[in-house]
């Protein structure tokens, strides 16, 4: 005998598992800059809810230290971040994705990036890990209280192929925007 609570009748649907979703555009930046940065890279993205799934509109890259087992935002530009958006129009309500790139490692939540999700404190923030082999990872976090929930990444189809023009645009940006800092063994920076 098969033991079934009283209340699994059998026709339930499984729960809805959110989906995340890009724009072309914000897709093709993201791409580029995982595939462009030889060691790890990161930043955030603007992201706008679509009942229980999410559409990122836009991905951005501010100034960081980077090395081969991570990625530390500079605080100050990320407050220039936020003043820029609301310069421009655009609401810094919608900045709640982090996204980041392990490089030549698999994706997955590493303590230090379990401890980033942990200090942004939204009402809730997705976060995307990937590496140069294009795998994802996707998740979206409450805090009060604190729930975790695994969402699918949506990936387009097409728009992948990159001029040579965008590539050194991009690994420009990369450039501008990050500081190597050689890796200590003893600690993360």
């Amino acid at each position: 005998m098969i033991f079934q609570p009283a209340d699994a009748g059998g026709d339930e649907p499984p729960p809805y598992e959110p989906h995340l979703a890009f724009t072309a555009p914000a897709w093709r930046k993201l791409v580029l800059y995982v595939l462009n940065c030889p060691f790890e890279i990161g930043g955030l993205g603007l992201v706008e809810a679509r009942g229980q799934d999410f559409l990122v509109t836009d991905v951005l890259l501010v100034e960081q230290d980077v090395n081969d087992i991570a990625t530390r935002l500079d605080s100050g530009a990320v407050s220039a971040l936020l003043l820029q958006l609301l310069e421009s129009g655009r609401d810094p309500g919608e900045l709640k994705l982090w996204w980041h790139s392990h490089a030549h490692e698999a994706p997955f939540w590493s303590g230090v990036d379990e401890q980033t999700i942990e200090r942004f404190q939204n009402d809730f923030m997705l976060s995307v890990v990937s590496n140069h082999e294009l795998r994802f990872l996707a998740r979206q976090d409450h805090y009060a209280p604190r729930r975790t929930t695994w969402v699918w990444v949506d990936k387009p189809s097409d728009g992948l192929e990159s001029s040579p023009e965008e590539v050194e645009a991009v690994r420009a940006e990369i450039a501008a925007r990050t500081r190597h800092v050689p890796r200590d063994r003893t600690r993360i920076f």
